[in-house]
């Protein structure tokens, strides 16, 4: 809001609706997880949701019209709403049953540890009289959501769903 706001000149109201939008596409994001990994496999549903939510975040850096706010914000909630789930989906696929609460607890925990590193990333970077840093800022963001791709294209497989069989009659 802040940024939209004051630092791209969004009137606030807009600015406000702008980033609620995130959370509104995240009621669509997760009913959509559950489709893709029954359809299509965890594994390559936590991708397309890091793709997307790296394409919104990323766009946010570019915005200069309301209407590009609501967009990247859409896409950036849209693609978190789906990385959640279909990770926990691929988390529990990946280990022991006996292993899932200790896994669940790790993951919560990094994901902290990263709001918090975010945090103070952000308060380094950022200079309201900058706009390339707000923009630097949401690159690293959105960039940050691709470096975990090249894992999940390692662990081909795991958490995918099998191709149908097809029959010749």
């Amino acid at each position: 809001v802040v940024y939209l706001h004051r630092v791209r000149g969004i009137e606030l109201e807009l600015a406000a609706t702008a980033a609620a939008t995130i959370a509104l596409a995240s009621l669509l994001g997760n009913p959509t997880a559950g489709v893709l990994v029954d359809r299509i496999g965890a594994r390559r549903t936590v991708l397309i949701g890091l793709v997307v939510a790296a394409v919104g975040t990323g766009a946010i850096a570019f915005v200069e019209r309301p209407w590009e706010a609501f967009a990247a914000a859409a896409a950036s909630g849209f693609g978190l709403a789906v990385i959640w789930p279909s990770l926990d989906s691929l988390l529990a696929i990946a280990v022991r049953q006996d292993q899932r609460s200790s896994v669940f607890a790790v993951r919560h925990a990094t994901m902290n540890a990263g709001f918090g590193i975010g945090g103070l990333v952000a308060a380094a970077v950022v200079d309201f009289d900058s706009t390339a840093s707000f923009q630097l800022l949401y690159l690293i963001n959105g960039a940050s959501f691709l470096a975990f791709t090249p894992l999940l294209l390692a662990l081909r497989g795991l958490g995918d769903r099998p191709e149908p069989e097809t029959t010749e009659d």
